[in-house]
């Protein structure tokens, strides 16, 4: 689908155009609990991904996911972003196959490939772009439900992520916790600086 065929395409994306600004989005954009809640009912599924990339300025997606998908399908969903929506793709190893052609695929809107390391200092999981990648070693730090519980104190983290010298390349939330509560987590990143 091309943006002009996007129901919801606007003509000022929300996402901002500077290398500094920190992505938002869920892992993954596919979510049967948020049918009727994030998604409307008549919304068609190969809609989803243009309904999601208005909202969101990226989303990281599974290893079991972009391997099942053909470099045409791939090539689909660059087309259905907007300019400055990033893939990140996990793997164990971005030199495996299929990872080559998930990137050309992808080109500009590839963000990279991503590792899942240990945790990071603000008490979430940190995933490490691997070696390969342009930009290794960005943080993207990957939130729970219940790292969104509490307002405040996710708002003064952060604040302080705002404060490092060098901040995550992306905050990622677990799609269980709705796509209101990252909504909430984008608005909150605006505020402090970050996105």
């Amino acid at each position: 689908m091309s943006p002009m065929n996007n129901p919801r395409a606007v003509s000022d994306p929300p996402h901002k155009d500077t290398a500094f600004a920190v992505v938002v989005g869920a892992r993954g954009w596919q979510h049967r609990g948020w049918e009727g809640t994030y998604y409307p009912t008549d919304l068609p599924a190969q809609w989803r991904l243009p309904y999601y990339a208005n909202d969101f300025s990226g989303v990281l997606v599974p290893e079991r996911e972009w391997r099942q998908v053909s470099p045409a399908e791939l090539r689909q969903w660059r087309e259905d972003t907007p300019e400055g929506f990033g893939f990140f793709l996990e793997t164990g190893d971005p030199a495996a196959p299929g990872a080559e052609q998930a990137a050309e695929a992808l080109r500009d809107r590839l963000a990279g490939f991503v590792g899942v390391s240990g945790p990071a200092p603000t008490g979430s999981l940190a995933a490490i772009p691997l070696p390969q990648d342009p930009g290794a070693g960005a943080r993207i730090l990957l939130l729970t439900p219940g790292d969104l519980a509490d307002r405040r104190l996710l708002g003064r983290r952060l604040t302080a992520i705002a404060q490092q010298a060098v901040p995550p390349r992306a905050l990622i939330v677990s799609a269980a916790a709705g796509a209101a509560a990252i909504a909430e987590l984008r608005l909150l990143a605006e505020v402090t600086g970050l996105a």
